[in-house]
């Protein structure tokens, strides 16, 4: 029989196969993960070679690149902002380079008009004024917007306060539970405070009854500005205190519909 060999504590057995141990990064220090990439470039030779490439996270670009679209993205919307602005300037400019509206005041059923006047060389002449005023509310009563129109002067007519409550639809509504019409009557002119004769108030108070026999009272006033030769109707307001409530603009609370 063949003799073994012993295997002693300083000599490993055969079986025993030493395995190299994994390098670990040290602390703090992030393992680089590597990628190998195989470029279609040859040598003279004509044999590929082989270029290794470390990936980075691109967490820094993606960041520039989103401030930049935002950015972006904020000056588009000024520049639009901007954009409309001009063209309401220009088309205000267009329409009406001179006047200047006020505000309406709903509340109070007032209808705006422009503050410039027109020319002042002619004062308004009492009779001439008050027999505008009837003309106006007799074309009013008898549906007459044409007319109505044609009293009033071009800032007023385009208003949307003057298209909603002397529109032939409105009208047909509220003259419809006011079957007498409407009457106006203590028309009076406003003195002057200035020298300017082409703008004139004039005050006057406007009756009605309803259907119910309900009668009411507003007080009016008209501005009524000179264009040329004429007296055209720049303003209508009702001084009544809470006169949005009364039948004229608000007739659905008093059943006319």
């Amino acid at each position: 029989m063949p003799n073994k060999k012993k295997t002693g504590p300083w000599r490993p057995s055969k079986k025993f196969v030493a395995t190299p141990k994994e390098k670990k990064s040290g602390p703090g220090r992030p393992k680089k993960i590597e990628k190998e990439y195989d470029l279609p470039l040859k040598s003279k030779r004509g044999k590929g070679f082989r270029v290794t490439n470390i990936l980075h996270a691109p967490r820094k670009d993606n960041i520039i690149l989103l401030l930049f679209l935002f950015s972006l993205i904020i000056f588009i919307f000024a520049l639009y902002v901007a954009v409309l602005k001009w063209q309401k300037e220009s088309q205000a400019a267009t329409l009406s380079p001179i006047t200047t509206q006020q505000p309406p005041n709903i509340q109070t059923g007032n209808i705006p008009y422009p503050t410039d006047t027109g020319d002042d060389t002619l004062a308004a002449q009492p009779t001439d004024l008050a027999a505008l005023v009837t003309q106006f509310y007799t074309a009013m009563n008898q549906k007459d917007v044409a007319t109505m129109n044609s009293l009033a002067d071009q800032p007023l007519r385009l208003s949307n306060e003057y298209k909603t409550y002397y529109s032939r639809n409105r009208l047909n509504i509220f003259l419809g539970g006011v079957p007498n019409g409407v009457q106006p009557s203590d028309i009076q002119l406003v003195p002057r405070t200035g020298t300017d004769l082409s703008v004139q108030k004039v005050t006057y108070t406007l009756q009605y009854t309803l259907t119910n026999t309900q009668s009411y009272t507003e007080d009016r006033s008209i501005i009524f500005i000179k264009r040329g030769e004429n007296y055209k109707i720049g303003k209508i307001m009702c001084d009544t205190v809470k006169c949005s409530q009364m039948p004229f603009f608000n007739p659905g609370k008093y059943g006319i519909k």
